[in-house]
């Protein structure tokens, strides 16, 4: 449960990002830390993940302070990282470099990660805008034979077939619904597209998502960046 509720006293954008991974309305108070949960929710390395998950106490000359981070994130090999969100202009005032030292200081005395993300390095280039329009699909009831067909067909061939390669292949369903589905799956790791490669595109390559996930060795949520 969160420690404290999200504000926006400071004029910044709240809200509640609907969670597949989760299933619960996570809460966020930045555009910043919104655009980070598609990406959380997305990412297979990713486990779990919590918003305002703890208080870390620190100093500041004679005054005690406190900080609370924008989220707790577990990976699947068992690595913990704590996440603050911060626009890149605001990465260097004093202020935040303190609770920065605090919270990295907290984290090494339990084995923890500690990462800064900063919305410069988190809309770099083309994941971010990739996972958000996969997302559209990731709850959308279809048929479980289309999705047998989909990858039947993608397992067929000796060579990564494109979007367009299987919507020619599956004529049994509408043009729309098996755009959804191959969309769906990818969504949920079961086929796999370059996302980092450029827009989605029915050009794209697809292939069947390895049968065991490998996870990251450093776990870092921007290690793709």
């Amino acid at each position: 449960m969160p420690v404290r509720r999200v504000s926006n006293r400071g004029g910044n954008i709240v809200g509640y990002f609907p969670s597949v991974k989760l299933e619960r309305m996570v809460a966020f108070e930045s555009t910043i830390e919104r655009d980070l949960l598609y990406l959380l929710d997305f990412e297979p390395h990713v486990e779990s993940f919590a918003e305002q998950p703890l208080v870390i106490t620190y100093w500041e000359g004679t005054k005690q302070r406190t900080y609370t981070p924008d989220f707790q994130v577990k990976f699947t090999n068992g690595q913990t990282t704590l996440v603050e969100c911060k626009p890149e202009a605001l990465v260097k005032k004093e202020q935040n470099i303190m609770k920065f030292a605090a919270g990295e200081a907290w984290c090494a005395e339990r084995g923890w990660k500690y990462e800064v993300i900063t919305d410069q390095a988190l809309r770099r280039g083309f994941r971010l805008d990739n996972v958000k329009f996969l997302t559209r699909f990731a709850r959308h009831e279809l048929p479980l034979t289309l999705e047998y067909q989909i990858k039947a067909v993608v397992a067929s061939w000796d060579r990564p077939l494109s979007l367009q390669d299987v919507i020619d292949r599956v004529t049994s369903e509408s043009l729309p619904l098996v755009r959804a589905m191959m969309f769906q799956l990818v969504f949920f790791n079961e086929l796999v597209l370059p996302l980092d490669e450029g827009p989605i595109n029915l050009d794209m390559p697809i292939q069947l998502a390895p049968t065991k996930e490998k996870d990251c060795e450093h776990a870092k949520i921007l290690a793709q960046y």
